[in-house]
């Protein structure tokens, strides 16, 4: 990745946090709870959600990889392509999703193994498995019955042993610690579905209609919200104690890969989790490659 595509990494992790104030507050805002400034919220999530697909694509067309240049200039074009009456139903349509899926397959597969970072292998599973489940379900209107939390806590699993993978005790303390105050966001939510039973059910409705997601047994609501917790915990640790690519990447992964299933014509939806991965072993990847060419 070319130096010169790091601000744009900046503007890309401006824009996933400010699209996750979206994400968050929807859900909320269906239950009697007031939410301090919830209009302004929600205009900072559409921004997030344009400035993320802007960020990103220039990223993509600026990395050295073709396949990864591709990819950042359907992204680029998205937005534009959503002005097209009735595309997310045309044919061409589900030739860019096929396309996209393929490309974004091969580009994460061949980011891992010269990374050498084995405990993504999980990930990369969920991620193809979401992509192909998401396909199917947008051309072919068939529904794959998977546990959704089960998908989510393999990645979280991934996570956990990608931050013990190199260990380094004063730096991993520091990123639980850090990482223990993000997760502050969600835990309230946590233990009030807990200790709440008209409130968790009241989320077991919500959550599918908002984001997409089946979950076959309500009880399991508060475990959700807890897998979302350690998302924000291990998306902060996994920046601090191994580095901003791999903790940015993790967290595009965690917003988006359970979300809008249905709703591929959302591109970045489609696209983020396959960018995040790639993220992910990035700095693997450049290390690699630049001690190729001291080598030669």
């Amino acid at each position: 990745m070319r130096k010169e595509a790091k601000p744009f990494f900046i503007l890309l992790g401006i824009g996933a946090v400010l699209l996750s104030f979206y994400q968050f507050i929807t859900p909320i805002s269906y239950l009697p709870i007031t939410i301090p400034f919830e209009d302004q919220l929600y205009r900072l999530g559409f921004i997030g959600l344009y400035l993320s697909t802007f960020s990103l694509g220039i990223i993509g067309l600026m990395d050295e990889d073709k396949s990864v240049r591709v990819l950042g200039g359907l992204i680029i074009l998205s937005p534009l392509i959503a002005l097209i009456p009735n595309y997310a139903v045309s044919e061409w349509w589900e030739v860019i999703e096929i396309f996209t899926v393929v490309v974004g397959s091969f580009i994460m597969v061949k980011s891992v193994l010269k990374s050498n970072r084995l405990p993504l292998i999980l990930t990369l599973f969920v991620i193809i498995f979401n992509e192909i489940e998401g396909l199917d379900e947008q051309i072919f209107h068939n529904f794959i019955y998977t546990s959704f939390l089960t998908l989510l806590y393999l990645t979280l699993i991934s996570g956990f042993i990608l931050l013990l993978y190199n260990l380094k005790l004063k730096r991993l303390l520091i990123s639980i610690g850090l990482g223990g105050l993000a997760m502050g966001i969600y835990l309230p939510l946590f233990f009030l579905t807990l200790h709440n039973r008209f409130l968790e059910m009241i989320f077991a409705l919500v959550f599918p209609a908002v984001y997409g997601i089946s979950i076959s047994n309500p009880y399991n609501i508060p475990l959700l919200i807890l897998a979302y917790s350690l998302a924000l915990f291990l998306s902060v640790a996994l920046a601090v104690n191994i580095d901003l690519y791999t903790g940015l990447g993790f967290y595009m992964i965690e917003t988006t890969t359970f979300l809008g299933l249905t709703g591929f014509h959302y591109y970045i939806y489609m696209v983020f989790p396959i960018m995040g991965f790639y993220f992910m072993n990035l700095k693997r990847v450049t290390f690699a490659r630049n001690w190729n060419v001291l080598n030669r």
